[in-house]
């Protein structure tokens, strides 16, 4: 069982998910020198302040790959990893520069599977593939280019579970309730569902309406809305945290 209580609570913000980003001008008067001497990334990265056993090899590389992100969802993500064993599995589906897959992939053991076929933002393949291969361990880290629904239908059929599942790929509602509908059986009991812009509404009333249609086997253990859409330093566009109990 991961205990996500532990991972959030090693962990601070400067700028936090409820403060208005936009209203907050001193925050951003530093992002502005930090920007006019090339470091505007890592200032916005250290708005997380990691209070013990920061990966800083997860921070330098994540500092390499741009995204819709922030340091603390890559943070969470990481941390979740590391509680896996060798035998248990996180999939990201939607890598788009690989931002959420290679940080799970970094001093972790666990078993990586990452699901994108890029056809929303195509031109993005070879970074991934650069960032990707960067880090892949061909006994653990792998990755299919084909439709989401397709490679859950051929998991299934390996009668392995996932123990960490992290959907970033379309987020109308008719997707953000159907991947959830659909990855249900390859969760058990104990697995960890990630959901990334829960400000959407599209997203936020998917997520509630699976979660009530069931509520006697999901629970929610995070959920953050962020003050700003697509720019908050904390958590982006907002994250919830789902555990499957029963």
């Amino acid at each position: 069982m991961v205990d996500i209580e532990e991972i959030f609570s090693n962990f601070e913000f400067r700028l936090k998910h409820f403060e208005n980003y936009r209203k907050a001008y001193l925050f951003r008067m530093k992002k502005f020198f930090f920007k006019i001497v090339n470091k505007e990334k890592l200032f916005l990265f250290n708005n997380v302040v990691i209070k013990k056993n920061e990966d800083f090899e997860l921070k330098k590389f994540l500092l390499k790959i741009e995204s819709m992100s922030t340091y603390a969802i890559g943070h969470i993500i990481n941390q979740i990893c590391k509680r896996l064993t060798s035998n248990q599995v996180y999939l990201n589906i939607g890598c788009w520069k690989g931002f959420s897959l290679v940080s799970g992939m970094i001093n972790t053991k666990c078993l990586v599977y990452g699901v994108d076929n890029f056809s929303e933002f195509g031109y993005v393949e070879s970074e991934f593939y650069k960032n990707f291969n960067m880090y892949k361990k061909n006994e653990l880290h792998f990755f299919f280019n084909q439709d989401y629904k397709i490679f859950l239908k051929k998991f299934e059929t390996r009668k392995k579970y996932v123990d960490f599942y992290f959907y970033d790929a379309e987020h109308s509602y008719k997707d953000q309730i159907e991947n959830l509908e659909l990855v249900d059986n390859l969760l058990k009991k104990g697995s960890i569902i990630m959901i990334d812009d829960i400000n959407f509404r599209e997203v936020f009333s998917a997520t509630n309406d699976f979660l009530a249609k069931n509520n006697k086997r999901y629970r929610v253990l995070k959920k953050f809305k962020t003050a700003n859409n697509h720019c908050h330093p904390s958590f982006w566009n907002g994250i919830m945290l789902l555990e499957k109990y029963n």
